[in-house]
Order: C-alpha cells, then structure tokens, then sequence
C-alpha cells in the first residue's frame, strides 16, 4: 500500500507535470516549425535581361550562373536550353521567394516555374508581375562525373 505522504508527493508531481504542460505546449504550438524565413537573405546584385533572349553562357564547374528577367502578369514564355555536350546541369525558372530558398541551400525542384537537369523545352505562364530569376547550377556531382565547365544555350520569347 501507499502511504499519505507518497500518495501526497505522486499527487504534486502530477499537478506540476499538468501545468507544465499547459503553460509549456501553447507557447510551443504558437511558433512554427520548417518555415522559411527570407527577411535576411538578400539576392545578390546581378544582370538583368529583358524578353526575348537568345544567348550562351559558361557556367564553371562547381559554380552557378543566374540573372533576372521582368515579367508582366498574364505573359506566357516560351523556351528552350540545352547543354551544348548534352551534359547535365540544373536549371530553374524561380520567383523572388524561390530563389532566396535557394541561395540558402534549400531544394527547390518542387517549387520552380522550371526545373531540369538535362536540355529541355518550356512554356511557363505567369500569373502575377515580377522578377524571375533563371537559374544555371552546376554544382551538383554525379556519381563518377566529374564536374566540367558547362556551356548553356539558352532561348526564350514571349508568345
């Protein structure tokens, strides 16, 4: 059997654990987990371009190349890449939210106007006014491949 004094002992640590509880689960709940926060990441000054495009960049090995675009609501483009040896690199269309995920090292495939790992064609419509960025990333090492300078074609019009 119990005595009072244990039975009173299990009773207080019940009624601490109760309320910590209470006070310590609200405040947890009340901040989010896993959001991004883009208030201190700032996108790096770069080139701009404006619509249609019809160039070749280098993109170095173990580098990334981007510049951005301005895009009217309602525009649809209409693009093409292709690595010039049919190597692979990967390529984004992104919104200004996107590509601050990504400059902090965030996977962004799921969240691209365009994402590619190989040559591709695209047709994006653009529901809102901004800046998009387009993205070269020739970071990314393949089981045995070596990363190599990339030479990026690139064409884009509006339709």
């Amino acid at each position: 059997m119990v005595g009072p004094l244990a039975f009173k002992l299990l009773l207080i640590g019940v009624i601490v654990f109760s309320l910590s509880v209470i006070i310590f689960i609200p405040s947890y709940m009340s901040y989010p987990r896993n959001q991004f926060s883009d208030e201190n990441i700032k996108i790096p000054d770069m080139r701009s371009f404006s619509l249609p495009i019809s160039e070749t960049f280098v993109v170095k090995a173990n580098s990334s190349y981007f510049f951005k675009v301005q895009i009217d609501a309602n525009s649809t483009i209409v693009g093409s890449f292709q690595e010039a040896n049919k190597l692979c690199i990967l390529f984004y269309v992104l919104n200004e939210t996107t590509m601050k995920k990504w400059l902090s090292g965030m996977d962004v495939s799921r969240e691209a106007y365009v994402y590619s790992k190989v040559s591709t064609n695209f047709t994006v419509t653009f529901t809102s006014t901004g800046t998009y960025y387009f993205v070269f990333d020739n970071r990314v090492i393949y089981r045995d491949i070596v990363c190599k300078d990339k030479v990026v074609l690139l064409q884009v019009t509006l339709r």
